[in-house]
């Protein structure tokens, strides 16, 4: 059995959703707001477009190091993005989408599903606690980058 997390958070930006959206979809910027990426390049593809494969120097657990193949599948600007991720320790899908705002900002949504391979059922709840922290963190180094 694998652990499995599913989770969705929204925030809103005073940046519009071009702006953000052009931050977001390109990786090499996940290592300013991604917690868990410490570093990032690019493995194949043009650019951030559909079927571009990067490399993320995953942080994982007390300061160890995974490298993790994250795939962008869906970019459709300024709307939404979505990349997957499947290796020995996990399967992820996440989708972002970034809506407009009255007042011109933008509303991201977020929604990633996980399959952690190397840990048991039972610590799915424990697992889902922790991404919820991250998924914060994340938010908040997003909302810093983009002021």
């Amino acid at each position: 059995m694998a652990a499995t997390i599913d989770m969705r958070g929204e925030r809103d930006y005073r940046a519009d959703p071009a702006t953000v959206f052009d931050f977001v979809v390109d990786p090499l910027n996940d290592p300013i707001w991604c917690p868990a990426v410490d570093g990032c390049q690019q493995i194949t593809g043009d650019g951030p477009a559909p079927g571009a494969v990067y490399r993320w120097d995953q942080i994982v657990g007390e300061g160890d190091h995974f490298p993790m193949d994250v795939t962008l599948d869906v970019v459709d600007r300024p709307n939404r993005i979505e990349w997957s991720v499947d290796n020995d320790m996990m399967g992820y899908r996440s989708e972002m989408t970034f809506e407009p705002l009255p007042n011109g900002g933008t509303r991201v949504t977020q929604h990633n599903h996980t399959t952690v391979k190397v840990a048991p059922d039972e610590m799915s709840s424990q697992l889902q606690e922790q991404a919820v922290g991250v998924m914060n963190q994340q938010f908040d180094n997003l909302e810093k980058a983009l002021d």
